[in-house]
């Protein structure tokens, strides 16, 4: 995959903008809670930064009809000056709600790019690599992540947040320079965006393929489920190593670290999990398996002990997401890509800021390890309805919807497993190669 120019050029960009953004992500929640001593303020972040998901919804009509590098090199500018002036505001000791907003507008600009850059690897790769390339990306990710989150956690115990800030300004200037030595040709849709009708009817197209996939309907449920009860996650486990364990930004850093570990590995065996277990047994066993470890995560008071469960749950769900996305991307229409994956990241996590909200109000009236055990609790009863016979009609619904709106059946990549009623057939050798 890595001869690949546009591959590589594309993979190296997301990885430097990975690499900031963990360096953010793990300042902006340890900052909110130095200065505020707030689990309430912590929780408001933590719903500024869910509640943008939504826009994902609206976002991927545009994507379709709009150049996929352009919206990101556009999303990435953006993002890099929103980042400078939050920096700024933290350095004047700007009150909480300011940067509140600055977040939410941040959140708002990503929801454009993550659907572009799940509609533009098609353009760059065949076919036939795409679950290679998902799983290398994912690996590479993950790895970043873990880089990213150990020396945030690092700099952070020597710097402010706001030179984190920057650092994280940095890297999507690093990403805008990287799209923009792709070289591509891109198709621009010559529907006209003014028309409102135009856009009610491609959105409703995105909305479809829920239509048309009772199973897309029922994962839909139980995501709905599990994300609502781990939406304060990251919030907990902040509030969790800065109380009970009297931990650092550093160990912060390394339980964080060992989760993105664990998506590593779990990226560098999917290929081999996808030939050995059916998707409804992937999806059942990851959720459920994560939850009793998150569930453990607030019976253990201890770095390593916690550090190791992370890691676990990290695996599990690696390989649940990286399946889930190999499938998608693989198989949905072209034409239709930016909407229904934007369709799909919007609904998936739709319950988080309710659950973000919900998680706020648990963490300041019951004890910290409950809260644990809620998230926990409710990732395993998510888990669990996929124990009972689903038939799969996802590759009929994605048949039928590129029959429907562009005149041709859809031609469905046999090398991927759709059937998750049954344990699925040995795929090709491409998919398990790194």
């Amino acid at each position: 995959m890595l001869k690949n120019r546009n591959f590589l050029t594309l993979f190296v960009g997301q990885l430097i903008s990975t690499f900031g953004n963990n360096l953010f992500a793990i300042a902006l929640p340890w900052y909110v809670y130095s200065i505020t001593q707030s689990k309430a303020d912590l929780s408001y972040v933590g719903i500024a930064q869910s509640i943008p998901s939504l826009l994902s919804l609206f976002a991927g009509v545009f994507i379709d009809r709009w150049r996929k590098r352009t919206t990101m090199v556009t999303a990435d500018l953006l993002r890099m000056a929103l980042c400078l002036t939050l920096a700024g505001l933290c350095l004047k000791h700007a009150s909480l709600l300011p940067m509140v907003i600055l977040v939410f507008v941040m959140e708002s600009v990503g929801s454009f790019f993550n659907p572009a850059s799940g509609a533009l690897l098609p353009l760059i790769v065949s076919k036939e690599e795409i679950p290679t390339a998902t799983g290398v990306a994912q690996s590479g990710n993950a790895t970043v992540q873990l880089l990213g989150t150990l020396s945030g956690g690092a700099l952070l115990s020597i710097f402010s947040a706001p030179f984190l800030f920057i650092g994280d300004a940095i890297s999507f200037l690093g990403s805008v320079v990287c799209l923009s030595l792709l070289r591509l040709r891109e198709q621009r849709s010559d529907r006209p965006a003014s028309r409102q009708s135009h856009f009610w009817r491609e959105f409703r197209e995105g909305i479809s393929i829920f239509q048309r996939s009772r199973f897309l309907l029922f994962a839909l449920f139980c995501a709905l489920i599990a994300n609502f009860g781990m939406a304060p996650f990251d919030i907990s486990l902040t509030v969790w190593v800065k109380g009970p364990l009297h931990g650092t930004s550093l160990q912060l850093a390394i339980i964080n670290g060992a989760f993105f570990l664990g998506v590593v590995t779990g990226g560098i065996v999917l290929g081999q999990m996808m030939k050995l277990f059916s998707m409804r047994v992937l999806f059942s066993g990851s959720l459920m398996l994560a939850g009793l470890l998150i569930c453990l995560v607030g019976k253990f008071p201890n770095i390593y002990v916690d550090a190791t469960l992370t890691l676990i749950a990290g695996f599990v769900i690696g390989t649940l997401n990286g399946a889930a996305s190999s499938v998608f991307v693989s198989n949905v229409p072209e034409r239709l890509r930016g909407r229904v994956m934007g369709t799909i990241g919007a609904l998936f996590p739709m319950a988080m800021p309710l659950g973000m909200a919900f998680g706020g109000f648990l963490l300041t009236h019951v004890p910290l390890a409950n809260v644990f055990l809620w998230m926990g609790g409710l990732s395993i009863l998510s888990g669990v309805p996929f124990l009972f016979p689903i038939r799969d009609d996802l590759a009929d619904a994605l048949s039928s919807l590129s029959i429907v709106s562009d005149g041709s059946s859809a031609s469905l990549d046999p090398a991927i497993p759709t059937d998750i009623s049954r344990p699925t057939t040995p795929m090709e050798d491409t998919l398990s190669a790194e």
